[in-house]
Formats: C-alpha cells, sequence, structure tokens
C-alpha cells in the first residue's frame, strides 16, 4: 500500500481553511498588481477576499508574509515555464529565448509589484537559506533544459555543464538586477538580446 492509498482525505474544514488561503492571496496579489504593494491596506485585502480583519491576521502575521507565498508562486511560474520551454521540439537557443521573452513580459505585466516582491524576495526575508533554495531550484531548472540540448548535439560539452547553468542563470539575473535599479531599463529587449548571446555562447564549436 502507497503513502497516498493511506493518507487520510483532506476534510471540509481543512479544505475551507486553504480556500480562504487562497482566496486571502489573490485578492492580495491582485490589488498589490493595480495599485502597488505599499498603497495596498490590509483591510482593503481582507474586503476583497471577503474575510474579516481578525480572519486575515489568522492566515498571515502582516502584510509582508504575504510576500512568502506570493514569491513561491512567482518561483513556481518561472520553474514551469522553464519546464515547458524544455519540452518544445526546438533548438536549444529558441527555448532559451522562450524562456528569456515570455518571463520578461510577465513581470513587466505586473510591474512595481513584480519589483517590490523581487527585491524582498532577494533580501531573504523569508527565512534563513530560503534565497540559497530557490536559486537552486532555478538552476536544477535550467540546467535540465541545458542536458536537453547536450542531449540533441547543440550545446557544447567542452565545458562543465555546471559552469554553463552559472554563465546562463548569471545573465539573466543580471538583466533583472539592471531592472530592478532603474525601472526605465528595456527589460524586453535587454532579456531577448541577453538570450540570443547565450544562445550563440553555449552552442558547441
Amino acid at each position: 500500500m502507497t503513502m497516498k492509498e493511506i493518507q487520510a482525505p483532506e476534510g471540509l474544514r481543512a479544505r475551507k481553511k486553504r480556500a480562504r488561503h487562497q482566496r486571502i492571496l489573490r485578492a492580495a496579489r491582485d490589488l498589490f498588481v493595480a495599485h502597488g504593494y505599499e498603497r495596498t491596506t490590509i483591510d482593503e485585502i481582507a474586503e476583497a477576499a471577503n474575510v474579516s480583519k481578525a480572519t486575515f491576521f489568522n492566515y498571515f502575521s502582516a502584510k509582508s508574509t504575504l510576500l512568502i507565498d506570493l514569491a513561491a508562486e512567482v518561483e513556481a511560474r518561472f520553474q514551469r515555464l522553464i519546464d515547458h520551454e524544455r519540452k518544445r521540439d526546438c533548438s536549444t537557443q529558441e527555448r532559451l529565448t522562450g524562456f528569456f521573452t515570455v518571463s520578461a513580459q510577465l513581470i513587466t505585466r505586473t510591474g512595481d509589484f513584480t519589483r517590490t516582491l523581487l527585491l524582498e524576495a532577494s533580501s531573504g526575508f523569508v527565512r534563513p537559506g530560503a534565497q540559497q533554495e530557490r536559486v537552486s531550484q532555478m538552476l536544477h531548472a535550467l540546467e535540465d533544459l541545458l542536458q536537453e540540448g547536450i542531449a540533441q548535439g547543440d550545446v557544447r560539452t567542452d565545458y562543465s555543464l555546471e559552469l554553463i547553468v552559472q554563465m546562463v542563470a548569471g545573465a539573466y539575473n543580471q538583466v533583472l538586477l539592471s531592472w530592478l535599479a532603474d525601472s526605465r531599463y528595456p527589460l524586453e529587449h535587454q532579456l531577448g538580446n541577453a538570450a540570443r548571446f547565450i544562445g550563440e555562447a553555449v552552442a558547441p564549436r
């Protein structure tokens, strides 16, 4: 008998609690995107989620703690995007370009909120080691994508896969850091350029 078979089914109370948690998160995310993190109040989040302020504090100790779960959602979305690109029937350069381009569009679409989220997440406010854990997960996703490229013969093997992954992630993160420092920075354009450059750099010689 598997663990899944012996695991007790989720009760009604637990389902309602999880649904309420997600409702608060959705309300907060929508308000943060629409009005900005700083201008959004807990009262507004509670009202949008149709819960009392006291209920809000049963789930989150402060407005900033919402960013913990929201950061995890964003990271999971980026990892799914990398996995989606990995499965495409195309070249590694096209996969990298797809990931860089689509992620830039997602980031730009949510503007100030994403900037706040990335700045807070990079500060390691979640818990000790959280940033390292997120970086590790992203590197593993990129490693899988590049390993696929090695298997199909369009990623070089004269350097270690570990180094190539670090160079790809470094280029991506450097463009993001430039955008975080200056909201006028052309994120989509520069991520597109970075993807093309990296795609050429990782190709076999």
